[in-house]
């Protein structure tokens, strides 16, 4: 468990460096957030509006550590 702490804590860092300008992190629920600001995007999430915008989550699991990328749904190419 510390060794996925430990990698946890390193990826974090490293999309901190890279991710572009304008999301927000948040961490909530177990895990890191990077959402689009209700500023940038005011309808927020389709399923709860008044949500931001999720694009990018980290969470450590038990036995992983889950990335979900919903960025990947706007590129089709990407998404293939």
């Amino acid at each position: 468990m510390k060794d996925q702490q430990q990698a946890y804590e390193q990826l974090i860092a490293v999309i901190d460096k890279y991710i572009p300008v304008g999301f927000k992190k948040c961490e909530e629920h177990g895990g890191t957030h990077y959402v689009v600001p209700l500023r940038d995007y005011p309808k927020g999430y389709h399923v709860t509006p008044g949500t931001p915008l999720p694009f990018l989550s980290v969470i450590p699991q038990k036995h992983h550590i889950g990335v979900y990328h919903m960025g990947i749904y706007a590129n089709p190419e990407l998404l293939q």
